[in-house]
């Protein structure tokens, strides 16, 4: 009777799909591919790939209902290929992406990705996760079938679209809260760069992928609408990044005086392109170590997070990316345009009163990209005003300036350890008080980015050091090639690196821990997506960690007066964090226009910064 039912609703559905592809594919906007957790998928069982069964979306049902019997459907996906797709396109059954060979930064396109596709979705994805996602809808089918046809590595813009079904309220009755909704019901252009690592061709046409977010990015303009998405997408690194490449590019100037180089990387325009140029060549040279190609749990599922690949290769990539060893490298390979390589009359004005060093900034222009590229620019320039030299030409308020970043992230870091600590040492004794047999434990690639102590050591009772330790002593005995011999299967945790950067090791710890703080009561906006987007949209790796120690102070705060809601909330996020979401339509009202485009609503504020607890007593002001 349950599978007469499932026909007898697909052949309701019917005439849906026989309306033609352009109408059919409008009508159906509210069906989309679920985005579905990774904690839910079953153990490996052997190591060819992980046997996997896609949930459905969040409005019921999800894939096709007729099992893959209605011809109608399958006729609208076949007439779209023919209309959108190459002819000598071959979907495979079932394929893992190779992580073999890092990935070459693309020098000299400064992080500019030309005609990528884009997936909207209505949750966002962080950098540093892996999800799975169940593709049935024809358009993104068709899209992901396209793209995995070409090359690897195979890469798409996660964008996050929410919902648009709460009913509008009376003007007179609006508070600020709505107000501020109302401004952004444009979609974002900040997404996160994303790789697909595996794909499974299901027996009813659905696609299974396993992806994983490796860094953020921007859309700059619109270059494809129909049937699905595409455009040109930018790598957008933290502020902090993009400083330490700001200096290096000064650095050049300095140490290459008075040639045609330095002239040209003098100009405010050519010094940011050079910036960005060799910030995303230190993204790019990392994505191969921070992801490997298949991250599994300790349980053999498929982890929530991505692992650090400590293969000699990866680790290689990754130490040659120093902005520090490899700047001058990354700048001589950067094209510039003529007006840019020859000297001229500096009294010489353009028409509209702006000097000619002051040159068009290309790619950058009408995005939020430029505005992180000027405070990086200008941060430094404002660090390099005196010439207070060291006897071997290093600028010393260059070095202050630096270390004082440095200091910044190193004592949010730590304050953030400190207080995640709490929060789930506060839960454990909640439970214990209730006399109740559970416990949460802090994830295992969350624990490989534990920071080196602080200068009074880590409190006595500060688990994650315990933690640590232990999965040290299996970590050890793997031989450091992250791999268990006795079970034959990756282990879950492998430790950070002592060769990457403090800064990055701090980024990738901004991202990650959301993984266990973000869920259904996100109680700092009205949506909890929309404030994952502000996530993403935050311009440094330290406004970062002052929006995730904001988000557990709340936490914190509902343990008393929601203990059990809170409780139970926390116990899903650290054991079964993600829940499964839908794809939103891949072309109506997410690009609308072909020029540079905006960013749809303005960054958080600045965050007041949190003081360092004491070592001692665990209660935090």
């Amino acid at each position: 009777k349950e599978r007469e039912g499932e026909r007898q609703r697909g052949r309701e559905r019917g005439p849906l799909l026989a309306m033609g592809a352009a109408r059919a594919m409008l009508l159906m906007l509210g069906h989309a591919a679920a985005f579905q957790a990774v904690g839910h998928l079953p153990a490996l069982r052997t190591p060819h790939g992980p046997r996997m069964v896609a949930g459905g979306s969040l409005d019921g049902g999800g894939g096709d209902l007729a099992g893959g019997t209605d011809r109608k459907r399958n006729a609208q996906l076949e007439k779209l290929r023919k209309m959108y797709a190459a002819p000598h396109i071959v979907f495979s059954e079932t394929t893992f992406s190779s992580d073999t060979a890092p990935l070459e930064p693309e020098t000299s396109n400064m992080g500019l990705i030309p005609d990528l596709h884009i997936f909207s979705s209505d949750k966002p994805l962080l950098p540093h996760h892996q999800a799975t996602i169940n593709i049935w809808q024809p358009e993104y089918t068709l899209m992901f079938s396209s793209l995995l046809t070409l090359t690897e590595p195979h890469y798409y813009l996660h964008i996050f679209q929410p919902d648009d079904d709460e009913p509008a309220a009376d003007a007179d009755e609006k508070s600020d809260e709505q107000d501020l909704a109302a401004e952004r019901k444009e979609p974002p252009l900040i997404g996160t760069l994303t790789r697909v690592v595996y794909h499974r061709r299901e027996t009813d046409q659905r696609l299974t992928l396993v992806v994983q977010g490796l860094a953020r990015a921007v859309i700059t303009r619109a270059t494809q609408r129909q049937p699905y998405v595409r455009a040109d997408v930018q790598l957008l690194p933290d502020h902090e990044s993009l400083l330490t490449a700001a200096f290096a590019v000064r650095r050049f100037i300095r140490t290459s005086a008075a040639t045609p180089a330095a002239f040209a990387a003098s100009k405010p325009s050519s010094r940011r392109k050079l910036t960005m140029a060799v910030a995303a060549a230190e993204t790019e040279s990392c994505f191969a170590y921070e992801a490997l190609g298949l991250s599994i749990g300790p349980t053999g599922t498929i982890a929530s997070l991505n692992q650090f690949n400590a293969s000699d290769a990866a680790l290689g990539a990754m130490q040659r990316a120093n902005p520090n060893v490899n700047a001058e490298a990354v700048i001589r390979t950067v094209p510039m345009g003529p007006s840019t390589q020859f000297p001229k009359d500096s009294t010489q004005k353009r028409s509209r009163g702006r000097d000619l060093d002051d040159e068009d900034d290309g790619q950058f222009e009408g995005t939020c990209a430029l505005e992180f590229l000027k405070a990086a620019d200008q941060e430094a320039s404002a660090a390099s005003i005196t010439l207070n030299f060291s006897d071997d030409g290093e600028s010393r308020d260059e070095k202050e300036a630096e270390e004082e970043a440095r200091t910044t992230l190193n004592a949010l870091e730590v304050q953030l350890w400190l207080e995640l600590d709490d929060l789930v040492l506060a839960v454990n004794n909640y439970w214990r008080a209730a006399h109740r047999g559970r416990q949460i434990k802090f994830p295992t690639q969350i624990l490989g980015l534990l920071p080196p102590p602080p200068d009074l050591g880590w409190p006595s009772d500060f688990q994650p050091v315990h933690e640590r330790a232990r999965l040290m002593q299996v970590w050890g005995k793997t031989g450091n090639r992250g791999v268990d011999w006795v079970w034959g299967r990756p282990i879950s945790f492998v430790p950070v690196d002592k060769s990457y950067p403090d800064r990055r090791r701090a980024e990738r710890l901004s991202w990650v821990v959301w993984q266990v703080i973000a869920g259904e009561r996100m109680t700092l906006t009205s949506d909890d997506g929309w404030h994952l987007q502000e996530v993403l949209d935050s311009q440094s790796t330290a406004d970062r960690l002052r929006l995730a120690l904001l988000r557990m102070r709340t936490l914190k705060a509902g343990l008393v007066e929601e203990p059990e809601e809170v409780t139970n909330e926390l116990e899903r996020l650290f054991n079964q964090p993600n829940q499964p979401t839908r794809s939103r339509n891949p072309s109506d009202g997410l690009l609308k226009s072909d020029g540079p485009l905006n960013p749809s609503y303005g960054w958080p504020a600045p965050f007041e910064e949190p003081r360092n607890r004491p070592d001692g007593p665990r209660e935090i002001p």
